[in-house]
């Protein structure tokens, strides 16, 4: 008779303790969910997962998105699009 074993964790960047859904996001980025929304259909937000109708942000990509807000003065126009 064939053994069963457990299933291994899932590990990596697609790992579900690294996603979050748009609720979860918006916390994240101390912003409102309305925003995320905006930034899917406008662009200019973070990258984000869209299976069938499910939406989620993966960690790693709000914290580069973060990253890419750093400012050193107010003439500081950031990185070139």
């Amino acid at each position: 008779m064939p053994q069963i074993t457990e299933a291994k964790p899932t590990a990596g960047l697609y790992a579900p303790e690294n996603r979050l859904n748009e609720h979860e996001a918006a916390k994240y980025l101390k912003r409102p969910v309305s925003t995320l929304r905006h930034w899917r259909v406008k662009g200019g937000g973070p990258d984000y997962l869209k299976v069938g109708r499910r939406i989620e942000y993966l960690i790693p990509h709000l914290d580069k998105f973060l990253t890419g807000a750093l400012r050193s003065s107010t003439s500081d126009l950031g990185q070139a699009a």
